[in-house]
């Protein structure tokens, strides 16, 4: 069971998180939507910098328009895999893949409605599906889960390994893990003292239930 904390905003958060045993690190870039966690690629660029010895995953979450912006930030900062958090079309992720060495983790949003015929065909040029939570139109970053069902249907539906997001926290991230059987689990406010702040508190004793499920 991995562990990826994400919407670091600092240096001092992603160095911490690692630390205490999370797996990969998140970092949300210039995404056109409100989030404290929204940080800019130069800042991105220098938390990977300073993880760059450091055993870790580094993983830049985009909501891009066109490929051209993904390969920027690939060519920028080289992160080990990128996350498209938006609506991207299988073409979009075929023609991505076909331009880059690293994961690509695409997300899709839980919802009664959601399109199974789309998260089969974006799955097909994706290494891994996150699950994250659709509540009054925002896209994650909400504190809210939802319905674990979608998740176990995404994972049979894809074969492929699924990331379990959406509301996680030490409360809740041992039942999540008993009904999903997730190949990973994204935390963010969870583990937050204030929004877009890591709590070191809450990240140990997140990372301390993982450890009693592995």
């Amino acid at each position: 069971m991995l562990v990826k904390v994400c919407g670091i905003t600092n240096v001092k958060d992603a160095l911490m998180v690692v630390d205490q045993g999370a797996d990969a690190v998140g970092v949300i870039i210039d995404v056109p939507v409100e989030t404290p966690r929204k940080i800019s690629i130069g800042k991105a660029a220098e938390i990977r910098r300073a993880l760059r010895n450091i055993s870790h995953t580094f993983i830049t979450v985009m909501m891009p328009e066109k490929v051209d912006e993904v390969l920027n930030v690939v060519k920028r900062i080289g992160p080990d895999g990128v996350q498209l958090h938006g609506t991207e079309s299988p073409e979009f992720l075929e023609e991505l893949r076909e331009s880059i060495e690293g994961y690509i983790i695409k997300t899709v949003h839980a919802s009664s409605n959601l399109d199974m015929d789309y998260v089969k065909a974006v799955a097909e040029h994706a290494d891994m599906m996150l699950v994250d939570t659709l509540k009054d139109g925002k896209v994650g970053g909400t504190g809210s889960g939802h319905d674990r069902s979608i998740d176990l249907r995404i994972k049979e539906l894809t074969g492929k390994p699924l990331i379990a997001s959406g509301g996680i926290n030490s409360d809740n991230v041992a039942q999540v893990i008993g009904k999903v059987a997730p190949y990973a689990v994204d935390v963010s406010s969870g583990v937050e003292s204030s929004q877009g702040i890591k709590s070191k508190k809450k990240v140990a004793e997140f990372m301390r239930i993982i450890d009693g499920t592995r």
